[in-house]
């Protein structure tokens, strides 16, 4: 599957680029969090005064995307209609829509502890403290911290029946609207079957069985070990810049992602972007596109390596 990631762009901008994205044989489009958000996404004042440091055209607040308030869709990207419009004329052209899902924390407030939620957050959530991990502070290097501390936001208890049926709630209210990928973000974060995380993962293939999903877990920055066993006891794919993992069938692989552009500061041409995705695509053939700016995903070279399937 040939994916293109349009993190920041509005629903109804994405809709009338479908027609073109299938041209560039584009499989998926991976838009950005559905769900509602603590805070303004557009404009991102300080970027339209100055100019992003990288002169290039970054519009939005990109970061507010990963604080929901509430497991409800509705946000800056679009309404509920205009996420249903977009999915009706995305099949039209047989494109799926993904859509990335946060589930791992809520909003912080805007002073204080950054892992008290924000008072505007789900009030059933914030009335049960059980639905919340206790609030230490997560140590990369530790994998128990990885999978039941906090990254410096509130983080949701996602073995916790109430916060459980909140996803469940979302995640069908996406499928009615024609959602049909899925991408997890923080997926390493969530403990394994193995490790009590069985709950979160039973959900996650229950709706990725019934509605025929495309899934996968964002797993950047990962051993073999920890991929393989990502694969193996949730039977999802794995989101990784670690393109050299042998499983590539089972492997979302991406060159340059925005995590790599906007929360790392790594700014890379788009030329340059080219040239690793079109190496990437004669050895995957499921891969994610995306540049800073959103452009030169119809490249002639991005158009033709996207037709490149791969037969293991």
């Amino acid at each position: 599957m040939r994916t293109l990631h349009l993190l920041e762009v509005k629903y109804n901008e994405i809709k009338e680029m479908i027609p073109k994205i299938k041209e560039s044989n584009f499989d998926a489009v991976q838009i950005g969090n559905s769900a509602k958000f603590k805070s303004h996404l557009y404009p991102n004042e300080l970027n339209k005064k100055y100019g992003h440091p990288y002169k290039r055209n970054i519009y939005a607040d990109w970061y507010k995307l990963y604080q929901n308030l509430m497991f409800e869709v509705g946000n800056d990207l679009g309404t509920k209609e205009e996420l249903e419009e977009l999915c009706k004329v995305a099949n039209e052209y047989d494109v799926i829509i993904v859509t990335d899902f946060v589930p791992r924390h809520l909003a912080n407030g805007d002073r204080g502890n950054p892992m008290d939620p924000n008072p505007n957050c789900d009030k059933e959530l914030l009335a049960h403290p059980e639905c919340f991990l206790d609030k230490i502070k997560m140590n990369d290097h530790d994998r128990h911290s990885v999978i039941w501390n906090c990254n410096d936001l509130p983080s949701l208890n996602y073995t916790n029946d109430l916060v459980l049926s909140k996803y469940r709630k979302y995640l069908q209210e996406l499928m009615d609207y024609g959602i049909r990928g899925i991408r997890i973000d923080m997926a390493k974060h969530f403990a394994l079957p193995s490790e009590g995380g069985s709950k979160f993962w039973n959900l996650i293939n229950e709706f990725k069985d019934k509605y025929n999903l495309v899934v996968y877990g964002e797993c950047i920055q990962c051993s073999d070990e920890i991929l393989n066993r990502y694969i193996q006891e949730t039977g999802i794919m794995v989101l990784t810049d670690y393109v050299g993992f042998w499983d590539r069938e089972k492997t979302m692989a991406m060159i340059y992602s925005h995590d790599h552009a906007l929360t790392w500061n790594t700014d890379v041409p788009n030329y340059k972007v080219i040239d690793g995705y079109c190496n990437l695509c004669a050895t995957h053939n499921h891969t994610l596109f995306y540049t800073m700016d959103y452009l030169d995903w119809d490249n002639p070279r991005v158009r033709e390596a996207n037709k490149n399937r791969i037969h293991y």
